[in-house]
């Protein structure tokens, strides 16, 4: 059986015609159903083939031939005739009539090559994309819904429907599709723009209309009303493999009409939109091609040859055009135009994020103008979409979001799923998260500077980031070691939006998730001047950062609040903060000069103001850091700061004080005055731990001093103990959150337990501190246990397990400055020349 094409004019009157093509039997095959239709209806009448031509004027012979499929369609008065003859009305007319113009088209219609089909239809689908990539599962997936249609074993029309983005490459697989696929669907194919992203979209009516006008219904038989259209357009289908793509659809109600009855058609519907209400379980998401297709797409696209030579120029032009095929194509084409450009001269353009948007465009392509289409089908939601923009974390949340517009959060919830339904945002991958593709933020700060006003988006901005210090606060506030301290920070006044936090665990989960938001927040409220802020957020963030020293934020969150309490005249602050900011240079970075540094001006300042606190806190410190170097005037230093701190009526700061003694002592040698001050203090957390629970500031205090107290126990010699206090401390940091000394007790541990004989425990302990240390990114202390690691093979004569660790800490240091990278290559050296390497060295000399 052949097909032909029926080229579609305008049915409409108001211009060109969106693309639709059809393909129905041809040849006489198609005469014959005609001829069976024309005697069905005038057996229903009861009338002879005699009394037929009477009534309708047509000889009779003439019908006797077109009942036998002897002869050709009949004009279209004498078809009128017929169907007036055997009384057809409504429905039943427009499908005999249709009957009739289908044949006569394709009786008229021009040979092609001897295959019997139309060439140069101007309703032909839209030309073949030659590079689809990265769809193969997409395709696998709809062929085998394809087969199920064609074959007949769908009890219902299988309905497909792709969405994405825009740029993603929906139509492009639709019309892959389609032409795949057209020898299973050999009654015809049918391709319909529907015009979602037009100011005018196309009606399920005016659709209809064309949709009919391709099967042949003449623009004088058109039923007038969308039912009777859509009644046709079902029955004409009717019992027809057809293969229909119903492109761009705008939503759930243009796009029901247009859905046959058939169960032998496959009907794939394309759309920015997921198209909730339609009940179709057959849903193709298409998502942003994997690195490797991104790649083969340019490659395709641009050529091999200049991809290959230029493979990090090409991987950070996939990373700047987000892996989108639109953008990836842009890039491609106007690459090809400029055959004289790098892939690296273009990469360093578009890293420029001002400039991108305008860089992605070739002619009518251009990202922007893709992306604009569906911002300008937005409603309320346009707002919270481009104030977004202004969130400088990656992923976000409904309370964000009602912040930044200033509405409820259900409502900014609802706006937020809205956006995810138009493809405008993403879930984040947790829960109740959401994040832009990065073309997509770009395109949101450009409306947001084009469409809000100066003033909106300033009170935006600035109610975002009070509203996240404000909660900075309150979070930090659960880790507050005096509880009349804690109890001010939860209950003052607040004039902003502020996340409800009950616990601990709260706090902890929401200052880890929004870090990338609260920081920035810090940054802007500096630059602000908003100085009474920054001074809360770094008195807040104290004891949190002494539970998560691991973070590599605490020099600037201190430095900033430092630099604040200066500016607005805050002496008292300053000292605060100048104390913290020693302790953060100390801990984070190991920065022992700037360390006392900072804590010599907090202590100068401390003393000039009479701050006798700080005082004995800047002395406190300053007595730690400056033990292994000077011990005795660490240890005056010490006991002056106790001694201060006695008289202050703060029994908790003088037991931190206290316990900065016990350290220095341990760190001077006097093992045994240490582990008494230690074994008190111990004593004093436990007490303090059963009444305030586990997990909280005495238990955070208790693994403190049971770490110390190992330290103690293994000077004196008496390691076995010692063992059992450490593990006591990794268990109770484990409880706390405290990574980085969970990861420092270990280590210790390993030490204890080599010294004990067990070189199978150190092992183990050791490669948890590498696990906790990476997962930090603390990279100085990852090489440095790799190489204890190391040495404790070489201890047991295991050559390659000492090879293992050593070629590990090489790859580690590269990460590293060059002091600590130098230092640690220096210990490799020296280790390498040890037995078993130096044994495995002579041995391979000639």
């Amino acid at each position: 059986m052949s097909s032909v094409d029926v080229p579609v004019g305008d049915v409409s009157g108001e211009g060109p015609v969106s693309p639709v093509v059809t393909r129905f039997p041809s040849g006489q095959a198609g005469i014959e159903e005609f001829g069976q239709l024309v005697l069905r209806h005038r057996l229903a009448c009861k009338l002879t083939q005699e009394e037929l031509s009477e009534q309708s004027g047509l000889s009779t012979r003439a019908i006797s031939d077109i009942e036998r499929g002897r002869a050709r369609r009949p004009q279209r008065r004498s078809l009128e005739a017929l169907a007036d003859a055997l009384r057809l009305r409504d429905l039943a007319r427009a499908e005999f009539l249709a009957a009739g113009r289908n044949r006569q088209a394709r009786d008229t219609a021009p040979p092609a090559d001897g295959t019997g089909e139309a060439v140069g239809s101007l309703c032909a689908l839209p030309p073949d994309t030659d590079t689809l990539t990265g769809r193969d599962p997409q395709l696998v997936r709809i062929e085998e819904l394809a087969r199920a249609a064609a074959d007949g074993k769908a009890a219902v029309p299988i309905v497909v429907v792709i969405s994405g983005p825009a740029g993603i490459g929906k139509s492009a697989l639709a019309n892959h599709v389609a032409y795949r696929l057209a020898d299973q669907f050999p009654d015809g194919q049918l391709f319909i723009d529907l015009r979602a992203m037009d100011t005018s979209v196309l009606t399920a009516a005016e659709a209809l209309a064309r949709l009919l006008y391709s099967l042949g219904v003449a623009p004088g038989d058109m039923p007038a009303q969308e039912s009777e259209r859509a009644s046709l357009y079902r029955s004409l289908l009717r019992g027809r493999r057809v293969l229909i793509v119903l492109d761009n659809v705008a939503d759930e109600a243009q796009v029901r009409p247009l859905l046959p009855a058939e169960p032998r058609c496959l009907i794939l519907l394309t759309s920015r939109y997921t198209l909730p209400g339609l009940g179709t379980p057959h849903r193709v998401g298409l998502e942003l091609l994997s690195p490797d297709d991104a790649r083969t797409l340019l490659r395709d696209s641009l050529g091999a040859d200049r991809v290959d030579a230029e493979p990090q120029a090409a991987d950070r032009l996939i990373t700047l055009c987000g892996r989108l095929p639109l953008a990836l194509r842009i890039v491609a084409n106007r690459l090809l135009t400029r055959a004289h450009w790098s892939l690296a001269q273009f990469a360093e353009r578009l890293s420029d994020e001002r400039q991108r948007l305008e860089l992605l465009q070739a002619g009518d392509l251009a990202v922007e103008s893709a992306l604009h289409l569906s911002y300008r089908q937005l409603g309320p939601e346009a707002v919270v979409f481009r104030r977004l923009a202004l969130a400088a974390g990656g992923d976000f949340d409904r309370r964000l979001a009602a912040t930044l517009a200033d509405i409820s959060e259900i409502a900014a919830e609802d706006q937020l799923e809205d956006l995810v339904d138009a493809h405008l945002l993403e879930p984040a991958g947790r829960h109740g998260r959401y994040r832009f593709h990065d073309l997509v933020r770009l395109f949101a700060a450009r409306r947001l500077d084009e469409d809000d006003t100066v003033r909106s988006r300033v009170a935006a901005h600035r109610r975002m980031v009070r509203s996240l210090l404000h909660t900075a606060v309150l979070a930090g506030s659960f880790y507050e070691r005096d509880p009349d301290r804690a109890r001010r920070l939860r209950t003052r006044p607040a004039d902003v939006r502020t996340v409800p936090i009950a616990d601990r665990q709260q706090a902890q989960n929401w200052l880890e998730t929004e870090l990338p938001h609260w920081l920035p927040a810090l940054r802007e409220a500096a630059r602000l001047g908003l100085h009474d802020e920054v001074i809360e957020v770094g008195g807040a963030m104290h004891w949190y950062s002494d539970v998560h020293a691991g973070l590599s934020v605490w020099i600037e969150v201190f430095g900033l609040a430092a630099a604040a309490a200066r500016a607005s005249g805050r002496r008292h602050d300053e000292a605060v903060q100048l104390n913290f900011l020693g302790w953060a240079h100390g801990v984070v970075d190991g920065g022992w000069s700037e360390c006392v540094r900072t804590h010599e001006q907090a202590l100068t300042l401390a003393r000039e103001i009479g701050d006798r606190r700080e005082e004995s806190w800047a002395l406190s410190a300053l007595s730690y850091q400056c033990a292994p170097r000077d011990p005795e005037r660490s240890e005056r230093r010490a006991r002056e700061a106790v001694e201060i701190s006695a008289g202050l009526e703060d029994s908790h700061n003088h037991f931190l004080i206290e316990a900065n003694l016990a350290a220095v002592l341990c760190m001077t040698g006097k093992f045994a005055e240490a582990a008494e001050l230690h074994g008190r203090l111990a004593a004093m957390l436990a007490e303090a731990e059963r009444v305030e629970g586990a997990g909280g500031t005495a238990s955070s205090l208790r693994g403190v001093v049971a770490r110390w107290l190992a330290q103690d126990l293994e000077g004196m010699g008496r390691h076995a103990e010692a063992v059992m206090a450490v593990r006591t401390a990794v268990e109770l940091f484990a409880v706390t959150g405290n990574r980085l000394a969970q990861a420092l007790s270990r280590t210790l541990e390993a030490d204890l337990l080599r010294t004990l004989g067990d070189q199978a425990g150190a092992g183990a302990c050791l490669q948890e501190a590498v696990e906790l240390f990476s997962a930090m990114k603390r990279f100085e202390r990852v090489a440095d246990v790799l190489l204890r690691a190391a040495e404790l093979s070489v201890a047991g004569d295991d050559r390659a397990a000492a090879q293992t660790y050593v070629d590990r800490a090489r790859e580690v240091l590269v990460r590293l400055d060059p002091e600590p990278a130098g230092r640690l290559s220096a210990r490799i050296s020296t280790l390498v020349q040890q037995p078993p390497f130096e044994m495995e060295h002579r041995s391979s000399m000639p």
